[in-house]
C-alpha cells in the first residue's frame, strides 16, 4: 500500500530565525539527525515522541546562540528530575 505525504500549509504567523550552533563535529551531526527527524514529522503530519539524552559532563561543548550572539539558555529543566518535557505543536 502507498502512502501518500501531504506537504503541510505554513502557519500565518510563522517566522524564520537565524541561529548559531557550536560543537564537536560529532555531536552537531547528532543535532542535525533530531532536527532532520523533526522536519520530516512536521513535514508528514505524524505527531512523536523523540527521547533525548543529554550528558551534561561538558565534553560535547554544544552551545547555542540566537544571530545577535544572544546565548540560548535555560534553567527551566528540574534538576531534581530525571524527565523534562517540551511540546513542539
Amino acid at each position: 500500500m502507498r502512502r501518500e505525504i501531504k506537504a503541510i500549509k505554513e502557519a500565518k504567523d510563522s517566522e524564520e530565525r537565524a541561529y548559531k550552533i557550536t560543537g564537536s563535529p560529532d555531536v552537531l551531526d547528532s543535532f542535525e539527525e533530531i532536527l532532520s527527524a523533526i522536519s520530516y514529522l512536521c513535514h508528514v503530519g505524524a505527531s512523536r515522541t523523540l527521547k533525548i539524552y543529554v550528558d551534561g559532563d561538558g565534553s560535547a561543548n554544544l552551545m547555542a546562540f540566537k544571530a545577535n550572539d544572544d546565548k540560548l539558555y535555560s534553567d527551566k529543566v528540574d534538576l531534581d528530575k530525571e524527565e523534562t518535557s517540551w511540546g513542539i505543536s
